[in-house]
């Protein structure tokens, strides 16, 4: 997959997931999105699918470029993602009808990492 094709493919997947974003902060969430929710483990399971999904899509629209941190090469666009996540679970604070959980978080961390792992693989093949 082209860099140009894994561009929008991001832009799209961001714009979806700021529709969740709201439907969840307004109590919205069309019928489809919410059954993925309900099953037991499925808020997790989302966290980890969508935010995985969303740092593969960034971290292959940004052609693989990464940062040195601590001695180590991480991807530029997992950075942005959990700093994005992050800063939307601490949103959550705000709005009555959501329920920050740390637990949330890790699963969204864990899809970021394992995003991660996916794009090196695919850049060392």
């Amino acid at each position: 997959m082209g860099t140009h094709t894994s561009k929008i493919l991001a832009i799209l997947f961001v714009i979806f997931l700021l529709l969740v974003i709201y439907w969840a902060a307004s109590g919205s969430m069309p019928g489809v999105v919410q059954r993925l929710y309900d099953f037991p483990g499925g808020d997790k399971a989302a966290h980890f699918l969508l935010v995985g999904g969303l740092a593969l899509l960034v971290n292959l629209a940004l052609g693989g470029r990464h940062l040195q941190i601590a001695e180590r090469q991480i991807f530029t666009g997992s950075v942005l993602v959990a700093i994005f996540i992050s800063l939307e679970e601490v949103s959550q604070f705000a709005f009555p009808l959501r329920t920050p959980d740390i637990w949330d978080w890790v699963a969204s961390m864990a899809g970021i990492a394992f995003a991660g792992w996916l794009v090196r693989r695919i850049w060392l093949r």
